[in-house]
């Protein structure tokens, strides 16, 4: 029985090193595949494909648009080594954020911030 928690505890490890590879290759592609779109990628693009923003903020020469994407979990309460423990509300998500130029409407830059 000794040699089956190191052996559980190690396939849990080899699970979490997979999906963190899994989920920066993802991020890899999706970089490689924004920065392809600056210059090319249209303001009307974007609210065919994501819909309309969370939020809007306008410069002199170009606009911010954010598309905000946001997850929670309620409190809940889980039992950890035969006591009750309060877990949550936990919140997740990701904006993604793209600058625009006012007079082309074409994507200037982007950014991705998950939370």
């Amino acid at each position: 029985m000794k040699a089956v928690i190191p052996l559980l505890l190690f396939c849990s490890f080899l699970s979490t090193c997979a999906t963190t590879n899994s989920h920066n290759q993802r991020r890899a592609q999706f970089k490689v595949s924004m920065d392809s779109k600056i210059g090319v990628l249209t303001y009307d693009d974007c609210l065919s494909r994501l819909g309309s923003p969370t939020t809007v903020t306008e410069g002199q020469d170009i606009f911010v648009a954010t598309w905000r994407q946001e997850e929670s979990e309620p409190t809940k309460v889980v039992w950890l080594f035969d006591r009750p423990f309060i877990k949550g509300p936990t919140s997740y998500g990701a904006n993604l954020i793209l600058t625009f130029d006012k007079s082309t409407q074409l994507l200037t830059a982007w950014s991705f911030l998950e939370f």
